[in-house]
């Protein structure tokens, strides 16, 4: 029987010093979390390469934010023909990933710092496209490793996801939806790899004390809505389902967020039209949604959802501090609202307003002191005060 043990949270935030930056500061508010948030910097990839793109035709958008150990360094990708960037807020010192990488989609860093791990998905010189994912040096950008065992033959398609094991021993990786492949960050081998029949997967997550994985995506045939698109624990030793919990939304949108020191999991959710909780009968406009739930994974008991009206945006993505005392989510708005959620008030908290483009990605930094937001096809940092 799989272990899954119940932890405490600790309730206290790895200190750190951050060096102060020399970017812009630009004002930022947060209403009602009585903290405020300042906007430190952002970050627009670029490829000298190639022209700058703009829209979502082509490709531009954000699609993975990754931070550094340090606090300081952020790795960025983008859905484009441009490299991965490692940006650095201390210094604004830029470093590509070599030109050859072409389809960003997933990026982690290794829990020491030393080495970063990007999707490959490039075009060799004979024609083939190259699948699998590369380890990187963090400092310098340069490719260290290849990595394609644990790919089954046939497979078609790079790295998806990412999820390092809270002890930064082993990375799992989230192959053309339906592989998942654990493997050693210290010889790159291949600790499990297991297909996940008829589920296709699209983000997954290790447990806080690293023996169970928790993967968001899709049941191929299966009429259900509510039961179409779960949250799925699975054994990932013994490549075995653990549970299965559904009549989360038409469409998990978010990557599994586990609340740090717990077996509670966080996921946004959303839909192209948005439904009545029986997951069929088309919601009047302005009905109030959930669109993000907190669930058990130890029962499959959902404890807790935020709602708001459908004529808002859906939760793409979600990212917890390091005390699990909050929870920000990408709201996907055209406002480009991030919204900031406490376990236990049912209303939202607090949020950011940054205007522009929709928020696809957020993610906060190790300490829990900044908070990146990938918003279209740049980044943006904001650092909280009075931590």
């Amino acid at each position: 029987m799989l272990r899954l043990t119940a932890l405490m949270t600790t309730g206290a935030l790895a200190r750190r010093s951050l060096i102060a930056s020399a970017l812009p500061a630009i004002a930022s508010c947060a209403t009602g979390t009585g903290l405020g948030w300042r906007r430190i910097g952002s970050f627009q990839p670029s490829d000298p390469d190639r022209p700058p793109s703009r829209g979502f035709l082509t490709g531009s958008l954000v699609q993975s934010v990754a931070w550094h150990p340090d606090g300081q360094r952020i790795a960025v990708g983008a859905v484009s023909l441009r490299p991965f960037h490692i940006f650095n807020l201390a210094t604004g010192e830029v470093i590509r990933i070599p030109r050859s990488q072409t389809t960003t989609n997933a990026a982690a860093f290794t829990r020491d710092g030393r080495y970063v791990a990007v999707t490959l998905h490039r075009r060799s010189p004979s024609g083939p496209i190259d699948y699998g994912f590369t380890v990187c040096d963090a400092e310098t950008g340069a490719e260290l490793h290849v990595i394609r065992e644990g790919l089954r033959p046939g497979l078609t398609g790079g790295a998806q996801a990412f999820s390092l094991s809270p002890d930064g021993h082993f990375l799992a990786v989230l192959f053309s939806r339906d592989r998942i492949t654990v493997y050693d960050t210290v010889t790159w081998s291949v600790v499990s790899a297991f297909d996940t029949p008829g589920f296709g997967g699209v983000n997954l997550a290790f447990s806080p004390d690293g023996t169970v994985m928790a993967l968001v995506g899709q049941r191929y045939r299966v009429l259900d809505p509510r039961e179409r698109f779960p949250l799925v624990l699975w054994d990932w030793r013994a490549g075995r389902e653990i549970r299965s919990i559904g009549g989360l939304g038409q469409f998990v949108l978010s990557r599994p967020a586990w609340r740090p020191g717990t077996t509670t999991i966080a996921v946004g959710t959303g839909s192209l039209l948005a439904n009545m909780p029986d997951g069929i009968t088309p919601a009047p406009r302005g009905t109030p949604i959930a669109r993000v739930h907190l669930v058990e994974a130890t029962t499959g008991e959902r404890l807790q959802s935020w709602v708001w009206p459908d004529d808002e945006a859906s939760a793409k993505d979600v990212s917890w501090t390091a005390d699990g005392s909050m929870l920000a989510v990408a709201a996907g708005a055209v406002d480009g609202a991030v919204r900031l959620l406490a376990p236990g008030r049912d209303a939202v908290a607090g949020g950011i307003g940054v205007r522009g483009d929709i928020v696809h990605q957020v993610a906060f930094s190790d300490d829990g002191r900044r908070l990146a937001i990938g918003q279209g096809s740049a980044v943006a940092v904001h650092e909280r005060l009075g931590a």
